[in-house]
């Protein structure tokens, strides 16, 4: 029973939150109130929503619609100092977010149909291919639940063909043939082909892209629990710094297959390092996303404000763009350095290819 009203209060306070934002006519202050209330509140977009008026949700987010295609279609809505076609090119991009967060309420709801409809509506009009993982994860669902075999079948074997299914996609494509030809047994031969051809290419190239003798600045960095972490400390170890904040999607979306990563490489040293942040509760805000999105992961402070010019660590290391990974070898020199989370970074977990940990010492 106390679990249950403990329950009832979080619905009853989320709806608390929630319900101005039915007032409010810019749908990028309601776009950035929901991501903040998602957070603070610990919402899975799926799970939750069984245990919330999923009817509700839908209107609001139907409601943002509205209001973009209200801002999309008004002439007056474009600011002065940007030109038309800037400003053409920036709502047209932005309405792939909110067409496909509707998809997910839609789907939630059992709208398959109407869910597939505003997804492809948003691909249509954009003309951009579908390219992150994660949206053709939730696109080959939709597919199959719209009893879209075929399309789904030729999704996923394009994926597969490119390195960046994952596990989950491997497993449905799997299904699929055996349906088609009564056999998994060649696709998963040429899944294992695919395995091995890319494992050689990322080989060559990460050797290819190798810095050499670039010493390590050293550090020191609070933790989560206001420790003192020196790098020193994981001497004669290869050490993954990642960079990240709590504002950078991107750097979020990569977190799974960093997680991955470090669960298959225990004897390798992984930092959280967050940077750029602001506000007052940027503590509270990085503390919280650190437990939702890395659990187990040693995160620690780079500073705490975006236009400050002490954030020493990232300043160091040459980031000017985030999300960046900077791979150390045991001897303490920099030896890979990524920005912005490319798409063949994005696949490591699910190829389980390390090539910038797997060919330094």
């Amino acid at each position: 029973m106390i679990f249950q009203h403990a329950n009832a209060q979080k619905q009853d306070s989320l709806f608390a939150r929630i319900k101005p934002l039915t007032q409010e006519t810019d749908p990028v202050k309601v776009e950035k109130a929901m991501d903040t209330i998602a957070l603070e509140f610990k919402l899975d977009p799926i799970d939750d929503a069984e245990s919330l008026d999923i009817g509700y949700i839908e209107r609001l987010s139907k409601r943002t619609i509205d209001l973009y295609n209200s801002y999309r279609f008004d002439s007056t809505a474009r600011p002065g100092y940007l030109p038309k076609e800037d400003w053409n090119r920036f709502m047209k991009m932005a309405e792939v977010p909110y067409y496909h967060s509707h998809a997910h309420v839609l789907f939630a709801n059992n709208k398959e149909r109407v869910a597939l409809l505003y997804f492809e509506m948003a691909i249509v009009d954009t003309g951009e291919p579908v390219t992150d993982i994660e949206t053709i994860g939730f696109y080959s669902e939709l597919l199959l639940a719209n009893c879209k075999n075929d399309r789904a079948y030729r999704l996923l074997l394009n994926t597969a063909k490119s390195g960046r299914s994952t596990s989950v996609m491997k497993d449905k494509l799997k299904e699929l043939h055996k349906k088609k030809t009564g056999s998994d047994l060649s696709i998963s031969q040429m899944l294992d082909s695919i395995q091995q051809n890319l494992s050689l290419s990322y080989i060559a190239e990460a050797r290819s892209t190798m810095i050499a003798n670039e010493r390590t600045p050293s550090f020191q960095l609070k933790d989560l629990q206001g420790k003192m972490v020196s790098l020193a400390d994981f001497k004669n170890r290869v050490v993954v710094l990642d960079f990240w904040a709590t504002w950078c999607a991107p750097c979020i979306a990569s977190m799974p297959a960093m997680d991955s990563v470090r669960r298959k490489h225990p004897e390798v040293v992984f930092l959280f390092i967050s940077t750029g942040e602001s506000g007052n509760d940027w503590r509270e805000k990085v503390a919280l996303s650190a437990k939702k999105n890395i659990p187990a992961g040693i995160v620690l402070y780079d500073n705490s404000d975006i236009l400050s010019e002490n954030r020493k660590v990232s300043d160091a290391y040459k980031i000017n763009l985030i999300p960046a990974k900077v791979v150390i070898d045991k001897k303490g020199f920099v030896r890979f350095r990524h920005t912005i989370w490319i798409c063949k970074m994005s696949s490591i977990a699910s190829c389980q290819q390390q090539p910038c940990i797997k060919n330094i010492e």
